[in-house]
This record gives C-alpha cells, structure tokens and sequence, in this order.
C-alpha cells in the first residue's frame, strides 16, 4: 500500500489520511471519537491484499508492523468503526528497525532478507522466494557483490547464509518431488536462482581457499538425477542464453533423440564455463598441490571432483579427459598416502574414494580405476609405484579382442583318442599291480565318518539298518497318533447350551449373565465417554444394540411362560 492513497471519508469527501506516529496516539483519536458517544468502536488495519484486519491490542500491532517491513512494505492503512460507522481514516509510516539503524554501512549485506530467509527456509514448512527483488535473489546479488571484492569470507552475515541458507534451499528447490507440481512461473525463477548461484561460485572460485560448502550445492546443480533436472530433461538449450564459450568442445552438442538432451543443465555448465569456471577450477588442484596438506585437503578434493561427476551425459569425454586427467590423478596420489599414514577421518577419506571411482567409471579413466581397486588392495609401502607403470585396464576395447576357436576336424579327434589309449595301456597294469599290494600288506584304515567333516555326517552314515527300520516305525506311529488326535478334536464339538422353557429359575440362570454382560458394557460406556474415545463409544453402542434383541426376546419368553402358568 502506498503512501499516497486517498481514502473516502463516511460524510463522502475526499481527504488526506492522519498520519500516525505509534499506537497510543492511535488510542488517543480512538478516545476522541467515542467522547459523547457508547457505541463500541473496532480498529482495522489494511493489508497488502486490500483486507481489513482488525486489531485490539498493542502486540498485535507492532506484530504486523514488522511482517509488513519484513516484506517491503513501506506504510500501512489504519480505519476506525464508532459502532457500523466509518470515523477515522490514518496511516502508519514504516520506519527501520532499530537493528537496521545500528548496521554500519560498510556492512554491504542486507540483515533483513537474512532474517526473513531463516524463517522461510529453514522450517518444516518452507517457502523459498525465487523472484530476483525477493530476499534470495537479494541476499546472492549482495554474495556476488561481496565475492567480487574479496570479502565474501570475512563478512559474518554473508558467510553465514552461504552456510546455512544456500545449501538447504538449493537442495530444496531442486530434490524435493513437489517441484513437478509448480507452476511455470516457479520454474523459471528457480531458474534465475541458479543461474545467481552459478554467478556466486564463478566469483568465489577465482582465489584460494577452496569454497567446499558452495561447490557441493552447485554439484546438485550439476546432476542429472535430481528431481528439477528430470523436470526439465527434455528443454532445449535457451535462446535468450547465448555465452561466449573459450571451450566449446567440454560439453556434447549431438544426442541420439531429441528427448533426454538435458538443455537447461547444458545452460548452467555453459553460464560456468563463460566465467573461466574449468580454468579456475584446475588453479585449485593446483593450489592445493603447491601448499601443505590440512584437516579439509580430502574434503576440498571431493568437492572439486565432484562437480561433474554426475552430468557425464552432458560432457564429452575425450575432452573432459583431457583437462583432468592431471588433475585426478593428484586426487589419487593425495588419496593413497592418507591411506598409507591415516591423516585425515576415514569418513571424508571414504567420500573421496566413492567420487574417485564414479568419476573414472563415467569418463572410462581405465588406468585410473585400476590404480584405486588394486592399490587398494595390496599392502602399501615405499615401493608401490603410483600410477608410473601401466596397468592393465579393466575395460577392454572390442578391437583388442582375439578370439580363437578349435577346429574339430578329424585328425585332432583321432590323435585325442590315440592319446587316451596310450595312457590306459601303459599304466593300467601298475596300477592294478599297486592296488593289490596295498590291500595285502596294508590294512586300510576306514574313518568314523563319511565326510570331512563330523558335521556333513547324516544318521545314514551311523545307524545300521535295524536300527533304521524301528525309526521309521517310531515316526509311523507319531504320525498316525497325531492324526487321531486331529480326528478327536473335529468330532468332540462344542454342546450348545439350552434351557427349560417352562422353568422361570432356569430361564434366569440362562439370561443372568447377560444382564450382567449389560450393567458392564454401560460402565465402560460411561467411562469411555468421560475420556473422549469416540471409536471405544461407537464400539460399545453397537454390542448395546444386539443386546437389546435378546431383552426383547426375554421379555417375550417371560409373558408366553406367565399366560402358560395360568392356563395350567
């Protein structure tokens, strides 16, 4: 609502709204106005939708003063009601906080949008603004802004949102399943969001340290597998995004379907390529090569590598493995000394070597596979070479590959069978010479059990075969004992219980119970009320219901008994 709305007065002229500076002076005119009067009065407040909320205390103003400058707005529209009647019409101007007012102006980074993206995005309930004048379009302008001048680190507001907003909203905005269901409009300010984030890290990433907790959150971008990525998996790459690229053969140009072709993703990477993204990139490597390793050097290793290792489908390979090669191979390096000597946890260590393998798997690094999984797997020492000889790759090109088949021709089956024969006629009769003599000279000595083991021994091997015969009469008499007991339970069913019509005392004995049954049932009813537990009400109301049926039955009973004693 602007400040230089008219209002229209209850006496139908047109005058310029009160201004009012708090709430008592509001009271003050309120006092005023009621001064000869008893009707009760209502205060309202106007919103940005054009409704009146009304307002009765203190609280309850200054409340929606600080949501109205939370969100920009600049001035508010007060009404006073003297019964139904139209009185009073005011505004309120909206000053800045007294938070606001003690900001530095060297600050550079807005507190408020800050403020309102902490309870927006970090709540089960979230809500993400994505439109570029809302709070995270602001708050990554003034990041880039930041970044630009070298103190995107010092800076303790904007290092904290890129801590704790920008990780959890970018994972939001692209991973959760709600996003097939948002309107277009939504979809392409997220757009415009990431295309921000991707400004951010371009930025950041052209000095050293590595920004580990920002190249995670680009790495969602950056896969093919989040839920906004297979949202939009069929767009073509943008007109209204044109980027001069220094290397334009990194990403893949033909697809095989016109599906599947992952446009916008091809965006991103261009919008990162645009900014010396890999040129910077690879400084990185570099810099954490030339200086001394540290607590993060594995995680700084991750994130860099990370980054596109789940968008090979947009990437060729021959050229991704061009520029990186050095560069992994590094990682690899760094990856086996932590292992040889433990320097850093076993956690990051064990991310690093997950990313490491998916990486050379999705870009056939062969070499670079082998040199994880079988250094891995031999002791390490100082003579382990790393990576300097070649080893053998565990994928294998089709043309590499020789086959060679056996001919059946019928001189190699003669020849086997010439072989065979040699071999039964020249060493038959020692062996049956040798047999002998050990069944002579020798006693052979037979094993307690059949097998190798004492446990493989089945009772076949123990029991001789009397033994076996009255075990198989035992189990036939088991069994025809336990069919008999089955037959008895069938045939002794259950007496039905009856009684003498024409005898009032076992009429009682029969329905006694029940009554009882009755008095219990509405007991728990009772108590069932008294807890609130409408299902345990519900429950009891209807057992209630089929024993009314047999009072009724009772009754019936007792008169025809009653009129059967007087006729006798």
């Amino acid at each position: 609502m602007s400040s230089n709305q008219v209002n229209t007065m209850s006496d139908n002229t047109e005058r310029p709204p009160v201004e009012v500076t708090d709430w008592n002076e509001l009271i003050q005119y309120v006092q005023y106005l009621c001064r000869n009067t008893d009707k009760k009065f209502k205060i309202c407040m106007v919103d940005e939708e054009q409704e009146e909320i009304r307002i009765e205390n203190k609280d309850e103003f200054d409340t929606n003063v600080k949501y109205a400058r939370d969100h920009g707005l600049k001035s508010l529209i007060l009404i006073i009601y003297i019964g139904d009647e139209r009185k009073f019409d005011g505004i309120y101007h909206i000053r800045k906080s007294k938070e606001e007012l003690n900001i530095p102006k060297t600050s550079g980074f807005p507190l408020d949008k800050l403020q309102n993206l902490r309870g927006n995005v970090l709540v089960d309930k979230w809500y993400i603004p994505v439109k570029s004048e809302e709070a995270l379009g602001v708050c990554l302008t003034a990041a880039i802004k930041l970044a630009q001048e070298g103190k995107l680190d010092t800076n303790v507001e904007c290092k904290q949102f890129i801590e704790t907003i920008v990780p959890e909203a970018f994972r939001k905005l692209q991973t959760t399943q709600s996003v097939f269901s948002w309107p277009r409009e939504v979809q392409y300010g997220t757009f415009d969001m990431i295309e921000l984030l991707i400004d951010l890290v371009g930025t950041r990433l052209r000095y050293p340290p590595v920004p580990i907790t920002l190249l995670n959150t680009l790495a969602i971008t950056f896969d093919t597998n989040t839920t906004f990525s297979q949202k939009h998996k069929d767009e073509q790459l943008p007109t209204r995004r044109i980027y001069k690229l220094d290397d334009e053969e990194f990403l893949r140009k033909s697809f095989n379907n016109k599906t599947g072709t992952y446009g916008w993703l091809r965006s991103f990477i261009q919008r990162f390529i645009a900014q010396n993204g890999l040129k910077n990139l690879r400084a990185q490597f570099e810099y954490i090569n030339n200086s001394k390793s540290t607590t993060t050097t594995a995680m700084e290793y991750n994130c860099l590598l990370k980054l596109f290792s789940k968008c090979y489908q947009c990437i060729e390979g021959r050229h991704f493995r061009l520029l990186f090669t050095r560069s992994i191979r590094q990682a690899i390096k760094y990856f086996l000394d932590a292992k040889k000597h433990k320097d850093e946890s076993s956690t990051h260590l064990n991310e690093l070597n997950e990313t490491l393998i998916e990486l050379c798997f999705n870009y056939e690094m062969n070499d670079e596979v082998n040199a994880i999984l079988e250094l891995l797997t031999v002791p390490i020492n100082d003579d382990t070479p790393l990576l300097s000889t070649p080893i053998a790759p565990l994928i294998m090109p089709l043309e590499q590959l020789t086959i060679t088949k056996k001919s059946k021709s019928q001189d190699n089956d003669e020849r086997l069978a010439e072989d065979m024969n040699s071999l039964t006629m020249n060493n038959g009769d020692a062996e049956r010479k040798n047999i002998k003599k050990q069944r002579t000279e020798e006693q052979v000595i037979t094993p307690l059990f059949s097998r190798n083991h004492p446990t493989d021994c089945t009772t076949d091997d123990l029991l001789s075969s009397s033994e076996k015969r009255s075990l198989k009469r035992k189990h036939r008499r088991e069994q025809q004992r336990h069919i008999a007991k089955k037959e008895n339970k069938r045939s002794n069913t259950m007496p039905i219980k009856t009684y003498d019509r024409s005898n009032p005392d076992d009429i009682i004995r029969f329905f006694g119970p029940m009554t009882v049954k009755v008095g219990n049932l509405y007991d728990q009813l009772q108590t069932a009320t008294c807890n609130g537990n409408i299902r345990e009400v519900l429950k009891i109301e209807e057992k209630l219901k089929l024993l009314r049926y047999v009072d009724m039955i009772k009754f019936c009973l007792s008169k025809v008994f009653f009129y059967y004693v007087v006729w006798m």
